[in-house]
């Protein structure tokens, strides 16, 4: 969907919901990649909730889109994900 964002508070939420392959989701972080360098420059503090279909892939989206913001924005490194792929979650049942 495009992006046509406006901002009435000082949270902005973002709910983006992605495409299972993590690549064709590049042209569509464009316009947020605008966006929120804008939102925080002006002392915003959005929330970003990353989601795909199955969601399998969203932590792996959330961190490229937070990578590609540190090369517009200056923004801390994220502390390395606590599950990683050769862990594999346990069963619940």
């Amino acid at each position: 969907m495009p992006v046509h964002a406006i901002a009435t508070a000082k949270h902005p939420m973002i709910r983006f919901i992605g495409h299972p392959e993590i690549e064709a989701n590049l042209p569509f972080f464009g316009a947020w990649l605008h966006k929120l360098p804008e939102w925080i420059a002006q002392g915003k503090q959005p929330y970003l909730m990353i989601h795909t279909p199955d969601n399998d892939f969203a932590p792996q989206l959330a961190v490229q889109l937070y990578q590609q913001l540190q090369q517009a924005i200056a923004l801390p490194d994220l502390a390395p994900f606590p599950v990683t792929p050769e862990q594999p979650q346990l069963s619940m049942f």
